[in-house]
């Protein structure tokens, strides 16, 4: 059952093939969404060796302000006008 799709009001599910949903969508021009490629926001320099793990990559701390870490999280910007 993993390629069948259940959407109707509950208490009227129907199962219906994938093939079947990609035949009607392509007889009627729907297209599905395409996600995006991710860009490459960092390019590692190979002469540089990497960082040392000073903790040995354990994140536990017996109290505060003994152990710090941090992540960066990358976010699509739009620009307005």
């Amino acid at each position: 059952m993993a390629n069948e799709h259940r959407h109707a009001p509950a208490g009227r599910a129907r199962v219906v093939n994938r093939k079947r949903i990609a035949r009607l969508m392509r007889d009627h021009g729907i297209i599905g969404r395409h996600l995006r490629k991710r860009c490459r926001t960092t390019v590692r320099d190979r002469n540089v060796p990497p960082a040392p793990d000073l903790i040995g990559r354990d994140f536990t701390a017996g109290g505060p302000d003994i152990r710090w870490a941090g992540d960066i999280a990358y976010l699509l910007a739009v620009r307005r006008q």
